[in-house]
């Protein structure tokens, strides 16, 4: 049964154990404390709880500062260590947001250092297949 794990006024992480997954909401504009204050909950999570895939839900995120994705992005070695194996993004609408979103993508691909795990989708069911698929050939 998925389990809120993190809520604020700007994201919600909810964890389905059956799949391992964590599904990130995140919701209108956030100030780089706000928005690291939600990030640096995820490698304690991820230690905690195993999750393997992350879908993040960014239809109606707002715009992100520079510093924002550069901090999310160094993090990701980490959520790697403790299991991550793919992490799909609903692309929002914006072109402002989505730059930034591909900006994270772009950051966290150099910093992890290989490709493939990180992939950017127009709708929340092709991202979830996606996703799933990982795990059937894992």
């Amino acid at each position: 049964m998925p389990m809120t794990l993190y809520e604020s006024r700007f994201a919600k992480f909810t964890y389905d154990p059956a799949r391992k997954l964590l599904l990130q909401e995140w919701i209108g504009f956030a100030k780089h404390e706000e928005f690291k204050t939600a990030i640096d909950s995820l490698a304690p999570l991820a230690h905690q709880y195993e999750f393997h895939l992350i879908l993040s839900d960014t239809r109606k995120q707002g715009l992100l500062k520079q510093e924002s994705t550069d901090y999310a992005a160094a993090l990701m070695p980490g959520l790697v260590a403790a299991g991550l194996r793919r992490m799909a993004f609903v692309l929002p609408e914006s072109v402002f947001t989505r730059m930034s979103v591909k900006s994270f993508s772009d950051n966290s691909q150099k910093v992890v250092g290989h490709s493939g795990i990180i992939a950017h989708f127009g709708d929340v069911e092709t991202a979830m297949a996606w996703l799933l698929e990982a795990e059937t050939v894992a």
